[in-house]
């Protein structure tokens, strides 16, 4: 690793705070291409969150947590390396996978995959929600000389990370939006995350014995639950409004009190994306997504629960 590489600074920052390891033999490969298991995990270590805190069953509340945890992928078994910071991701809406219960953690990440995977963990997800065709068209088309080239599905991602120097233009004012990103590229992008929306300073236990989790403020909202089946047990399945589908960790909020697309940990729940709303879920309202059958979910009822909100919110 040379000293005077354009990305030294980010790379020895980010290896002194445990976000960032090498590749062994005391060497980082900043040109070796990073897998989409090691970029996510350094988005995750990156922002604070706490794999302790994510147990099977969410143990927060009363050492017995709501629902049935959290959704693993066919292709991150048990005892591989990745799992936990893959599962972690899917939860809190990093990432959906690439289709058929699977999330290919060695396949390479793109350049434009850095941008939507760094946004979403910057909980900025609302904020690409709300900006229109034309505007993220108009604005990576603005950024880079290639920003046509950009993919549909990502262009309002890049054109937000773009905008708030999360990436930046190639030597030759592209993007290069297909190209491969690099483990020195993968420095650069989360160390800007991390200036832009520093981890919190602070941890708060969400309730007396619970985990301490890092956040940046705590609420208390009153909390119902949703779930798969109606009420005559017919499967209901469909995307929240964000355009995630729907799962645990996906909950409804006021987006006057929490912004859409802001990360939570809940008391008794676990962590949780703020990703949907509802005509019930006005002012300090919370709405859970549990996998539990229809008879539970009644038997929940309406519960005043420790919301902590892990980014800075107004």
């Amino acid at each position: 690793m040379p000293p005077d590489h354009w990305a030294a600074g980010a790379i020895t920052a980010l290896a002194e705070t445990g976000v960032l390891e090498g590749t062994g033999g005391g060497r980082f490969e900043p040109e070796r291409t990073v897998t989409r298991a090691e970029f996510l995990t350094a988005l995750i270590r990156a922002r604070g969150f706490s794999l302790e805190a994510q147990a099977a069953y969410d143990p927060a509340f009363g050492g017995k947590g709501f629902g049935r945890g959290s959704t693993t992928f066919s292709d991150t078994p048990e005892g591989a390396w990745h799992r936990d910071y893959v599962t972690l991701a899917y939860r809190l809406g990093l990432t959906e996978g690439v289709g058929q219960d699977r999330f290919e953690p060695d396949l390479p990440v793109t350049r434009e995959q850095a941008a939507a995977f760094a946004v979403r963990a910057a909980g900025w997800a609302g904020r690409v929600n709300e900006m229109s065709w034309s505007e993220a068209r108009s604005t990576v088309r603005e950024l880079f000389t290639d920003g046509g080239l950009v993919s549909e599905w990502a262009r309002a991602a890049v054109a937000l990370a773009g905008r708030e120097g999360l990436v930046n233009e190639m030597p030759d004012g592209t993007f290069a939006p297909k190209r491969t990103c690099t483990r020195a590229e993968a420095a650069a992008i989360i160390q800007r995350l991390r200036t832009a929306v520093p981890p919190p300073a602070t941890s708060i236990a969400v309730a007396p014995g619970g985990p301490e989790v890092p956040a940046s403020s705590r609420l208390v909202l009153t909390a119902t639950a949703y779930g798969p089946e109606t009420g005559s047990g017919t499967p209901w399945a469909g995307l929240c409004f964000l355009g995630i589908p729907v799962r645990e960790g996906i909950v409804a909020v006021d987006p006057s009190v929490i912004p859409l697309g802001t990360h939570l940990f809940i008391e008794g729940y676990g962590y949780a994306v703020a990703a949907d709303i509802g005509g019930a879920v006005k002012g300090n309202r919370v709405d859970l997504f549990l996998d539990l059958p229809h008879e539970e979910l009644l038997r929940f009822g309406m519960r005043d629960l420790d919301v902590l909100v892990l980014e800075p919110v107004g």
